[in-house]
């Protein structure tokens, strides 16, 4: 079987372009823009982050701020 498509290569660059913006831009700063982008988008990663934003007692914003995980 040949493969076309490699998921982990694929997570791999997100990752790394998402830690070279943390760089540039500092944490804070891009989990805020992460976090708008979840808020306003209609991409379905957005909208099931949308749906747990909505549960009682949910709070994913903080989960997107790195410097206040333990």
């Amino acid at each position: 079987m040949n493969k076309t498509f490699d998921c982990v290569e694929m997570k791999n660059r997100i990752q790394q372009a998402m830690r070279e913006e943390e760089e540039r831009i500092g944490a804070k700063t891009a989990a805020e823009r992460r976090h708008r982008w979840l808020a306003d988008s209609d991409d379905p990663l957005a909208s099931w982050w949308q749906s747990l934003a909505a549960l009682p007692d949910a709070n994913p914003a903080r989960l997107m701020v790195r410097d206040e995980l333990p």
